[in-house]
């Protein structure tokens, strides 16, 4: 049996912060890259250890980007932005957690 740690991982990691969800929108045939007004999310960001920049190819993530976890119910998409004390970080890509029940893992660039 598989137990779900996603009440743990909140109540010792998880913060309120905010988001944005990226979207484009055609006008007169050009897109333009939109970011939505400021939402409320619950996540834990966190930094990445030396365990994960190493099995990521040289150079591909920094000591300033973050491992960025939020309940399996919450979805970001690539290009979204989570703003954790007033900084920016995108999001690249969401990481395999298949392993821990009831989280999804993202990395995020600082912007």
């Amino acid at each position: 049996m598989i137990a779900d740690i996603s009440p743990a991982i909140d109540s010792l990691f998880m913060k309120d912060y905010t988001y944005q969800v990226y979207s484009q929108t055609e006008l007169d045939g050009e897109f333009t890259e939109v970011l939505s007004d400021t939402s409320s999310i619950r996540c834990a960001v966190l930094p990445m250890n030396g365990k994960e920049l190493k099995t990521f190819p040289e150079g591909q993530y920094t000591m300033e980007d973050k491992i960025i976890l939020t309940h399996a119910s919450t979805t970001l998409k690539e290009k979204d932005r989570v703003i954790a004390n007033s900084i920016s970080y995108e999001i690249l890509n969401e990481l395999d957690v298949s392993d821990i029940v009831g989280i999804k893992k993202y990395i995020g660039r600082k912007i």
